[in-house]
């Protein structure tokens, strides 16, 4: 028995945090989730139903959704990302001829 309430605890634990409670998120909130997020998420009926059950027009919140997209999108475009796991390395130049002081850069002979 005393193996059992652990578990039992945990179990019920785990189910409430995948709860689809919409009852105390804003409105702004609401009808931001249903503008930003996919139809096929899996909280999209419960937000739907809240916003429904509440009489909440979300036409009125789309202008400030639509600027803090804007800027959402225009942040993640001035950040600078490496998506290359290559190594970039300058090629050396190479002596053909000491004495002339010849070198190989960049795939072309220079001689001085």
């Amino acid at each position: 028995m005393s193996i059992k309430l652990p578990i039992i605890l945990l179990s019920l634990i785990a189910i409430s945090g995948c709860s689809t409670n919409q009852k105390n998120v804003t409105d702004y909130k609401l009808c931001y989730s249903l503008a930003t997020k996919p139809s096929y998420n899996i909280h999209t009926e419960a937000r739907t139903a809240e916003v429904r059950s509440r009489g909440i027009d979300c036409r009125a919140y789309a202008d400030r959704i639509d600027e803090e997209e804007r800027a959402i999108k225009l942040e993640k475009a001035g950040r600078t990302t490496i998506n290359n796991n290559t190594t970039i390395r300058r090629e050396r130049p190479k002596i053909v001829n000491p004495a002339m002081m010849c070198s190989y850069v960049a795939g072309t002979v220079v001689c001085l």
